[in-house]
């Protein structure tokens, strides 16, 4: 993005939630949708983002800025609302963007007169976006627009057994991992890329079959960029130790996780 905005305030090194309840928690979420509210660092947005009603599906917020297509890949959401209100970044652009290297149902709020302007509406459409719709929605209504979209999109994956590699327990049922007996905080995404890799230790395993399995999609409509920046993400959340299993990159084919003997 042409925009330059902040760097975000949470580090993804901020100690882990405390065990109690934490597993509970995780099982409820694997069931709920994922909705990402992008929007500038101008506009807070807060009154839409409760709109969403994040008792219902789990909301992220994310500022439009150059790392927004990485953070979206973090999170692997159902749906993206782009709040369009303030003009203030290249909304077509974003649009392409994201179905390019996200995957996710996109649904932009924007400003009446801004959607008046067919050729705007237009281009944005064909750039990606799947809905577009008055800032000035009512809440029920744009609820009603998220659950359209979110029967469009792939449905999530819930895995059958507990895998164990290394010094990483991946607990399906509490869909939580705990590394060297420590629960470690995992996205969805990276926990989903993990138990796909887990399952065949040792083994490579493709681009394209990660991209079916992990996201649901034909391998030929996503870049494979998107699954270059969950790994990048799950190295980093694995971390090093003489039993913790590596994640290795075989060029131009996928990724293999590599199981200490």
């Amino acid at each position: 993005m042409a925009i330059e905005h902040n760097d975000p305030t949470q580090s993804d090194d901020d100690p882990p939630p405390p065990v109690t309840g934490a597993i509970a928690a995780a099982a409820l979420a694997v069931d709920r949708r994922v909705v990402a509210f992008a929007h500038s660092r101008r506009n807070e947005a807060v009154d839409v983002i409760t709109e969403i009603d994040p008792t219902t599906y789990e909301v992220v917020d994310v500022v439009v800025r150059k790392t927004l297509i990485d953070e979206l890949g973090a999170h692997s959401p159902d749906v993206v609302v782009i709040d369009d209100s303030l003009a203030d970044f290249d909304t077509t652009r974003l649009c392409q963007d994201i179905r390019n290297f996200v995957g996710s149902r996109v649904l932009v709020l924007a400003a009446a007169e801004r959607i008046a302007d067919e050729s705007w509406t237009v281009g944005v459409i064909e750039a990606g976006a799947d809905d577009v719709v008055p800032r000035s929605i009512s809440a029920s209504l744009l609820r009603t627009h998220l659950l359209a979209l979110m029967r469009l999109a792939p449905e999530r994956r819930r895995p059958a057994s507990n895998v164990i590699v290394g010094d990483v327990d991946v607990n399906v049922d509490g869909y939580s991992v705990f590394i060297a007996g420590r629960l470690v905080r995992f996205p969805k995404l990276q926990f989903e890329l993990l138990l796909a890799l887990a399952r065949r230790p040792n083994k490579v395993v493709s681009f394209d079959q990660l991209l079916a399995e992990v996201w649901g999609l034909e391998p030929s409509s996503m870049h494979p960029r998107r699954v270059r920046v969950a790994a990048s993400l799950l190295r980093k959340l694995l971390g090093e130790g003489v039993r913790r299993p590596r994640l290795e990159t075989v060029p131009r084919v996928g990724y293999r996780l590599v199981v200490p003997a």
